[in-house]
């Protein structure tokens, strides 16, 4: 991988808010170019006027396979090389399953986990010649537990959960797969949830915290130790970390992408 920050090309898709927002920017500042995959770019204004050398938004609906391989290209004719790409756009319905239909639940495989796959098959050939390559897929406590009133998004991530475990045992020594789990973060898709504001990250924070991360070695990467503790209870109590966080979901009825 290039020694040089400067040389350094990071690709997240998702960044024209919350959490994606803030790790563009901050990855920014220290230095790396960042190239943000989204449906609109409307925050991104100010970031393209002034960072114009280090950085490229891309509308690209990443449900499209010929629109990803397409933007992939474009990326490669300015910069010559991907070095970390960060998938990291969702779609979440904040729905109960009985009012559900078979459709929403294929919206929110497409964009969470084809989308995703669809990411790596375009950037791994790209990293397979460079000899070097990071992907990191963010993942989600509900993934781990299961969660009441998002059960299509719960059960996207929990496949990426286990996609991204295969992956990491099959593409080192070269490329490494690793997942990245943000906390419950105060952004647009959580806003309707009943839990108070304050017992909610700022994404701001977590999107620093995770540009900190963003060469970790480490398979699952948390922005803080409380986040990796809430990681690691999860996985040994998932039944009572599922039923709380459940409680946090009545009453949302509506869908939100991030």
């Amino acid at each position: 991988m290039a020694e040089n920050k400067k040389e350094k090309v990071v690709v997240l898709t998702g960044g024209n808010q919350g959490i994606g927002y803030f790790l563009s920017t901050s990855l920014l500042k220290k230095g790396y170019r960042v190239a943000v995959l989204d449906l609109t770019g409307d925050n991104l204004g100010p970031i393209l006027h002034f960072q114009k050398e280090q950085f490229l938004f891309f509308s690209c609906d990443i449900t499209r396979e010929e629109q990803v391989q397409a933007t992939i290209k474009q990326i490669i004719q300015s910069w010559g090389r991907i070095d970390i790409l960060v998938n990291n756009a969702c779609l979440c319905h904040f729905q109960s399953f009985p009012t559900r239909t078979i459709s929403s639940i294929q919206d929110e495989l497409d964009v969470n986990l084809l989308g995703m796959i669809r990411m790596i098959k375009a950037v791994l050939p790209i990293m397979k010649e460079q000899g070097s390559g990071i992907i990191h897929n963010v993942s989600s406590g509900a993934g781990i537990t299961g969660m009441g009133g998002i059960s299509g998004y719960a059960a996207s991530k929990g496949a990426i959960e286990a996609f991204t475990r295969s992956l990491s045992y099959e593409l080192p020594p070269y490329i490494h797969v690793h997942l990245m789990h943000p906390p419950l973060t105060k952004t647009k898709s959580t806003a309707s949830m009943e839990i108070p504001d304050e017992f909610k990250a700022d994404p701001a924070v977590i999107g620093k915290a995770f540009a900190n991360r963003i060469e970790s070695k480490k398979f699952v990467i948390t922005p803080n130790l409380q986040t990796h503790l809430y990681v690691f209870l999860s996985h040994r109590f998932p039944s009572f970390f599922g039923r709380l966080m459940s409680k946090g979901m009545q009453g949302n009825k509506t869908t939100k992408k991030g």
